[in-house]
Protein backbone atom coordinates (compact mmCIF):
# COMPACT_ATOMS: atom_id res chain seq x y z
CA UNK A 1 0.00 0.00 0.00
CA UNK A 2 1.32 3.63 -0.88
CA UNK A 3 0.54 6.84 0.82
CA UNK A 4 0.72 10.61 0.42
CA UNK A 5 3.37 12.17 1.54
CA UNK A 6 3.04 16.28 2.04
CA UNK A 7 6.42 17.68 2.77
CA UNK A 8 6.59 20.70 5.04
CA UNK A 9 9.77 23.09 5.88
CA UNK A 10 10.32 24.63 9.34
CA UNK A 11 11.98 27.94 9.62
CA UNK A 12 14.88 26.67 11.84
CA UNK A 13 14.48 23.75 14.35
CA UNK A 14 11.04 22.74 14.48
CA UNK A 15 8.82 23.67 17.33
CA UNK A 16 6.68 21.50 19.93
CA UNK A 17 4.12 23.35 18.17
CA UNK A 18 5.75 22.75 14.51
CA UNK A 19 5.73 19.05 15.23
CA UNK A 20 2.28 19.04 17.07
CA UNK A 21 0.67 20.84 13.98
CA UNK A 22 2.18 18.23 11.43
CA UNK A 23 0.79 15.51 13.87
CA UNK A 24 -2.46 16.51 13.29
CA UNK A 25 -2.03 16.92 9.54
CA UNK A 26 -1.17 13.49 9.27
CA UNK A 27 -4.38 12.36 11.38
CA UNK A 28 -6.54 14.88 9.56
CA UNK A 29 -5.65 13.53 6.09
CA UNK A 30 -4.62 10.24 6.82
CA UNK A 31 -0.93 10.82 4.81
CA UNK A 32 2.69 10.99 6.20
CA UNK A 33 4.13 14.14 6.59
CA UNK A 34 7.82 14.70 5.80
CA UNK A 35 8.96 17.60 7.85
CA UNK A 36 12.21 19.63 6.86
CA UNK A 37 14.20 21.63 8.46
CA UNK A 38 17.92 24.17 7.86
CA UNK A 39 20.50 24.56 10.68
CA UNK A 40 23.57 27.06 9.23
CA UNK A 41 26.88 25.69 8.70
CA UNK A 42 25.47 22.06 10.16
CA UNK A 43 22.92 21.10 6.99
CA UNK A 44 19.08 19.93 5.70
CA UNK A 45 17.32 17.79 8.35
CA UNK A 46 14.17 15.90 8.03
CA UNK A 47 11.52 14.10 10.30
CA UNK A 48 8.49 11.19 8.98
CA UNK A 49 5.57 11.80 10.61
CA UNK A 50 2.20 9.36 10.34
CA UNK A 51 -1.02 9.58 11.51
CA UNK A 52 0.20 7.63 14.83
CA UNK A 53 3.27 9.73 15.56
CA UNK A 54 3.74 11.38 18.96
CA UNK A 55 5.78 14.18 20.08
CA UNK A 56 8.35 12.08 21.77
CA UNK A 57 8.43 9.69 18.74
CA UNK A 58 9.40 12.37 16.19
CA UNK A 59 11.53 14.01 18.91
CA UNK A 60 13.34 10.64 19.04
CA UNK A 61 14.27 11.13 15.16
CA UNK A 62 15.99 14.55 15.31
CA UNK A 63 19.32 14.98 16.60
CA UNK A 64 20.18 15.93 19.70
CA UNK A 65 23.25 18.59 18.74
CA UNK A 66 24.08 20.03 15.58
CA UNK A 67 27.45 20.01 14.23
CA UNK A 68 29.34 23.06 13.13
Amino acid sequence: MIQELKTYACDGIPTDEDIQQAIDIAQRDGCLIKLSWYVKHSGNYSAIIAHDSTLESVRAQMPRVYGI
